[in-house]
């Protein structure tokens, strides 16, 4: 399937890259959009990114302040 894109930023973009790499435009946005995709795979999920952080905060032996609500209504105003 063709993609066609008429857009003046995405054209010089593209042209900017196919100048600095000698490629052509068929190659440099195939590799630009396998790129994003990769980037994407990579990117862990929120859920996943709470759960590493409780991992570290419970293997770094977190423990609530013995004044800690004392702390807390002080922060939210006595509410």
């Amino acid at each position: 399937m063709a993609i066609y894109v008429d857009n003046p930023q995405v054209d010089e973009l593209v042209n900017r890259l196919v100048a600095l790499t000698g490629k052509k435009k068929v190659d440099v946005v195939r590799e630009a959009l396998e790129e994003a995709v990769a980037r994407h795979r990579k990117k862990p999920s929120l859920l996943e990114s709470i759960r590493e952080l409780q991992a570290q905060t419970k293997a770094d032996g977190f423990k609530r302040l013995p004044d800690e609500k004392e702390f807390l209504d002080d922060l939210s105003g006595d509410i």
